[in-house]
């Protein structure tokens, strides 16, 4: 065999490999359920986020909830994923305040309409595990994230938008253009890039979550 067929057979079993682990993780990231105990769902904790984190204003749920989560993605995928700073389910992010809301709503209007609607109290429940894909010229990676089924949060996100949006901000406020969704883990640290995120269950779904207690 000459050194050019050689190399060439060589390069294509490399990239055999690279897909069957490929493939590999991602069948055991599909395979669930995924587990949370029922006494997580409830009783988040409205915050603030620090200026690093693309939420202005977010449900922070028990540590225990995302550390979980997290732990067992990492048995199951085998990938070198970074859990997020500050886990949290975004309310409103900075990027829409500063375009959409800021000429209408302060800080405390937001956080005082969350409580007025009980998100504070509202029970977040599980759809699934999901996943959200990206791959570009330069730049590539995936987030991993929960999404839940939250009457509430829909509710609030409604409740935002201007009478006046010419008051507001120089671009239409979105209240559809992010879910209800906990990051859990990315391939990479720049979790803001991944915002804002709106998820369709038929689409960004990879495994089943069970709820346990």
């Amino acid at each position: 065999m000459s050194p050019s067929r050689k190399t060439a057979v060589n390069t294509g079993l490399g990239a055999l490999v690279v897909a069957a682990l490929c493939w590999l993780a991602i069948g055991a990231f599909r395979r669930g359920p995924y587990s949370v105990d029922s006494v997580e769902l409830a009783g988040w904790t409205l915050v603030t986020p620090p200026p690093d984190d693309p939420a202005l204003v977010a449900l922070q749920p028990p540590p225990s909830l995302s550390t979980g989560l997290f732990q067992q993605l990492f048995r199951r995928t085998g990938e070198a994923l970074v859990a997020p700073a500050h886990p949290s389910v975004p309310l409103v992010l900075r990027s829409e305040y500063a375009d959409s809301l800021q000429g209408v709503l302060s800080v405390e209007d937001i956080l005082n309409k969350a409580r007025d609607l009980g998100l504070e109290t509202a029970r977040f429940e599980p759809i699934c595990m999901g996943r959200r894909r990206e791959s570009a010229p330069g730049r590539s990676g995936a987030l991993f994230f929960v999404l839940f089924d939250a009457p509430a949060f829909d509710e609030f996100r409604e409740e935002l938008t201007p009478l006046f949006p010419e008051h507001a901000g120089a671009f239409p406020y979105e209240p559809g253009a992010v879910s209800p969704i906990l990051a859990i883990g990315a391939t990479d640290r720049q979790f803001e890039r991944w915002w804002p995120l709106a998820v369709k269950a038929e689409l960004d779904c990879r495994a089943s979550l069970r709820v346990t207690n």
